[in-house]
This record gives C-alpha cells, structure tokens and sequence, in this order.
C-alpha cells in the first residue's frame, strides 16, 4: 500500500488525502484480523476446552490461519480455513526434565533466546558417541511436513556446549552444516 502511495504520490496525488486512505485501509485490516484470531481462539477453546493458551500465525491469504495449541497434555498444530479447524499435527506435552544436560543447553546463548521466545516447542535429547545433542522445535511455523525454526546444543563428555544453532532450517543436512562448519558456533 505504501509503494502503491508514494507512485500515486509522484504522479501527483496530494500526500496528505492519500496516505489517510492508505493508514485508515491498513487500520481496517489490523481490526479485521483481531476479530478474526478472537473468533479462531473462541473456537478452538469450544473444540478443546482443557486449552491453557494458543498461538496464532495469519497467512498471506485473509482467511488461513496457522495454529499451535497448548492443553494440559498435549501440543496439537494445525490450520484454521474460513473458521474450520484442521489439526496436522499432536505431541505430547512432555516437561523438560531436570538433568545436567538441560542445565548446560539452557546456558547457552542460543537455547536461551529460543526459550525467551518460544512458547510452544518440543524437545529432543539425541546422544551419540561424540557428543549429546539437545535440541528444541517450534511448534509454532509447521510448513510442508516440517517444522524449520528450530534451537540446537551439542555437548561434550566434558559437559561443555562444542556448537549451537538458533534458526530456520529445512533439511537435516543443512542444520548439521550450520552446526560444524556455520556462522554461529559458540
């Protein structure tokens, strides 16, 4: 709206009229989309009524919706279309356990910026022969069959944190090419 402004704007239009317009369409918008999510969430709540919270994301299409919900046991993700309900996901809601291991990925600069933020995540400790991997999922961007936002913490033996990644990933192999030979190591 505000390129479609500036060329009017060039070609003559008077500023002030003009970008009134485009300001009171972009505030119509904004109230549109919070009746839309109150009326998403006021479902979902019908739909599951054990809800604690739900993240909402709009789409580029008015009427999609992506959602990630929180009820006492479970994290479900799906979409909302035109009020319909999809779930495409459901995991259970499992706490973090209290280990040495978490204690060290929550220090690390990464893991606890994707904590900060991140209200609904999944969480995986995968251990090997070099180092233990902890790593943390956005339930919140499910795109394609995949889950991209994603926080990584390998540890070693001697219970220091090697390499860590916050961000958006597509393939496995991209993340463990980020973790070895990337922009952020720690």
């Amino acid at each position: 709206m505000h390129v479609g402004g500036i060329i009017a704007w060039v070609l003559g239009a008077e500023p002030g009229p003009t970008f009134l317009i485009i300001y009171g369409v972009i505030t119509l918008y904004y109230i549109k989309r919070y009746f839309d999510k109150r009326e998403i969430v006021k479902k979902i709540h019908e739909y599951f009524p054990s809800t604690e919270q739900v993240a909402t994301s709009p789409t580029m299409k008015q009427n999609f919706w992506r959602v990630a919900i929180i009820t006492k046991d479970r994290f479900y993700v799906g979409t909302v279309e035109n009020g319909h309900i999809q779930l495409m996901d459901e995991f259970e809601r499992v706490p973090l356990p209290k280990s040495k291991i978490i204690d060290i990925a929550k220090t690390d600069k990464n893991i606890a910026a994707f904590l900060s933020f991140s209200p609904v995540y999944r969480w995986q400790i995968i251990e090997n022969d070099r180092f233990t991997e902890v790593r943390f999922i956005d339930l919140r961007y499910r795109s394609k069959g995949y889950y991209p936002f994603v926080a990584v913490a390998q540890i070693d033996e001697n219970l220091e944190v090697i390499n860590s990644y916050t961000g958006w990933i597509y393939s496995e192999q991209k993340l463990q090419k980020k973790l070895f030979f990337g922009d952020n190591p720690t």
